[in-house]
């Protein structure tokens, strides 16, 4: 058995007897609810992130209670507007969830279905919605409670680990795709730095909440992601020029010094590279009018050489303040910019949608019977159309938990009239509970069985129903059972016919997403380069992993944008042929369709780069060289 599986099941087990215990020690309703919270709380993750999310569920939970206060009491005589009320509550939370991979897209996520779960157990006898709802929120506020201490302190694995095992492994194939641009060797691991690059993002919220270590680390974990973001389309332009012998011919003595930075790349030095650096610029051809293209070239990609030595320079020292080991950073963690992440607002909206369609739907199913126990099923509803709207196609996920579920009422049967009945004591019920939570805990730590694993403990826990005091009524477990597998059906029905996105179709709106803002950066104010940087390496990822392949055009893109936005400040040097030249090429990117990537190129790029060759100031000049030969490259490559 896995280590790490056994762990995190034993700690799920620990969690959910000890809120157990304490519910019924303060004589909770339903302690059950708790033990469900230590469940849902309980993802395999790292200490960080569980803290941080219990953070945000307690503040969900809050919010829940607060939105099911506010609606239930003003519309208890209208069950109908009561019901759309909290959906559409839930579809908002939903699709502000959806556009935030964040750890605070959590609160919004249970601020939605959690109004739904404290709210309508009360629909039939709403006079108690009060004293119900704080029972509610006091239970699931043990569960938190219990989940964070459990997993964050038995043994944890830190966020702060995770952060320097991930900045390692960029550091590395940093190094790798550098070494192998210099040599003219292809490549395929910068996507790797780009997925560093984002988890560096997305773990540095979670590391805050990670004491002593994480949280004076968040800075410097934040300013290492804007880095392996910066060198990612970089690296890319001078390994593409490398293997093109018209893009690029170097001179011996550029080779030889080409040698000396390959070793560098591979034990970086401060002190060195200023050597290095001055190698590299007695190196780089004078510009001047009447400079030959393939100077031009050269003197392009030599400057963005140093570029990126210098970048990767910086992010060796922000490892090294990140173990420790080296002062720290404060200057360039004080200039880093946050990464900016790919949103798609209508998908939200459809997801949003989804949710609402669902809650309705088995709400008008439970009004029309009158059978109050179907609110269970509507909360169902809600939790599983709210945590698989990040998803094309949740029906897989849907269809397997429905599965898990009806397998889960025998386990529950025989637990609520066979085991149960004979336990006396809490020391005893706790025995008898460890199969029921240990081993399915195990279990979702094995990401091939998470699913099937927290289907089965969360229907399990529902349907035995723990109270303080034994009530084997079999008309409640029915109930309770029936109302499972309703929710996980309607959730399944409505989504199959109502959002099941493809993965191509996903795919390519994501690319034309992409081709939006690039259209944007080849307008006359295009944006924040650093802010369509990240939002086309995210993009990247996100296509990848749909049709995979397809992340050398947008790769491209993405080149196409940050040379056209580093050139977009010079262009009041150029003289009038040079903006009209600028304006042209401007002009042909956004005109390409969607589905070329590349061509010839402009010919307006030749008189581009005679104008800049005119620019009188040393330092413009050099600059808009380099951006222009990596915007050739990008428009032109094979």
């Amino acid at each position: 058995m896995d280590k790490r599986a056994f762990l995190f099941g034993l700690n799920c087990y620990i969690a959910s007897i000890a809120a157990l215990w304490t519910a019924c020690c303060f004589e909770l309703p339903n302690p059950w609810w708790a033990v469900l919270t230590v469940v849902l709380t309980s993802q395999p993750a790292v200490e960080g992130a569980i803290w941080a999310k219990a953070f945000f569920r307690v503040a969900g939970t809050l919010l829940g209670l607060a939105v099911a206060l506010l609606i239930i009491p003003n519309l208890v005589d209208a069950p109908e507007l009561m019901i759309l009320a909290l959906a559409l509550w839930v579809g908002a939370c939903v699709f502000f969830a959806v556009q935030d991979r964040s750890p605070a897209n959590y609160a919004l996520l249970l601020a939605g279905y959690g109004a739904v779960q404290v709210g309508l157990p009360v629909i039939d006898n709403p006079v108690n919605i009060f004293p119900t709802a704080v029972y509610r929120t006091e239970e699931i506020l043990i569960g938190v409670v219990f989940a964070a201490l459990a997993h964050g302190l038995l043994l944890p694995r830190s966020v702060y680990s995770a952060v320097r095992a991930r900045t390692q492994t960029a550091l590395e194939d940093i190094r790798q795709g550098l070494t192998a641009a210099l040599s003219g060797r292809a490549f395929a691991g910068l996507a790797g730095v780009a997925q560093a690059a984002i988890d560096l993002h997305l773990l540095a919220a979670a590391l805050g909440f990670e004491t002593p270590r994480g949280r004076p680390r968040v800075a410097t974990t934040s300013a290492l992601a804007a880095s392996f973001a910066t060198l990612v389309p970089h690296i890319a332009g001078l390994s593409v020029r490398r293997l093109a012998p018209s893009l690029l011919t170097l001179p011996p003595a550029v080779e030889t010094v080409f040698g000396d930075v390959a070793a560098w790349v591979r034990d970086p030095d401060a002190k060195t590279l200023v050597a290095l650096d001055e190698r590299l610029a007695a190196l780089s051809p004078a510009s001047r009018p009447d400079m030959r293209v393939g100077d031009v070239f050269l003197a392009g990609y030599l400057e963005r050489l140093r570029m990126v030595l210098a970048t990767l320079n910086d992010a060796c020292a922000l490892a090294r303040a990140l173990d420790g080991d080296g002062l720290a950073q404060a200057p360039l963690e004080a200039t880093a910019e946050a990464l900016a992440l790919h949103r798609d607002p209508v998908v939200a909206a459809w997801s949003a949608l989804n949710a609402v369609l669902a809650i309705c739907t088995c709400g008008a199913l439970a009004l029309s019977v009158q059978w109050p126990p179907a609110t269970i099923g509507i909360g169902i509803a809600a939790v599983l159309t709210s945590l698989f709207a990040v998803f094309d196609d949740p029906t897989p996920l849907m269809r397997r938990m429905l599965v898990w579920t009806l397998v889960s009422i025998p386990i529950g049967l025989a637990y609520v009239f066979a085991i149960l009945p004979a336990v006396d004591g809490f020391v005893p019920l706790a025995i008898v509970l460890l199969p029921a939570i240990f081993i399915p805990a195990v279990f979702m730590a094995i990401p091939r069985h998470a699913l099937r694993a927290l289907a089965t403990l969360l229907v399990t826990t529902t349907i035995i129903g723990l109270q303080p005091a034994y009530r084997g009524d079999l008309e409640t477990f029915s109930n309770l059972a029936l109302s499972s597998a309703l929710g996980t059906s309607v959730a399944l029905m409505v989504t199959q016919t109502f959002r099941v996105i493809s993965a191509t179709t996903q795919a390519r709106r994501i690319h034309r997403a992409a081709r939006r803002d690039l259209r944007e950066m080849a307008g006359e104010r295009p944006g924040p380069t650093f802010v369509f940087a990240t939002k086309m390496l995210d993009r990247l990822l996100l296509e990848s992993a749909r049709l995979p392949g397809h992340d050398s055009a947008l790769l491209r893109e993405l080149r196409v944008g940050v040379n056209l936005a580093e050139l977009a400040p010079l262009s009041g040097y150029l003289d009038e042929a040079g903006k009209g030249a600028l304006a042209s090429v401007r002009v042909h990117v956004r005109a390409r369709p969607d589905h070329v990537h590349r061509d010839d190129g402009p010919p307006a790029l030749a008189e581009l780069v005679r104008s800049i060759l005119r620019v009188d100031d040393d330092d413009v000049r050099r600059r808009a060289v380099t951006s222009w030969s990596g915007l050739h490259a990008a428009l032109v490559e094979r």
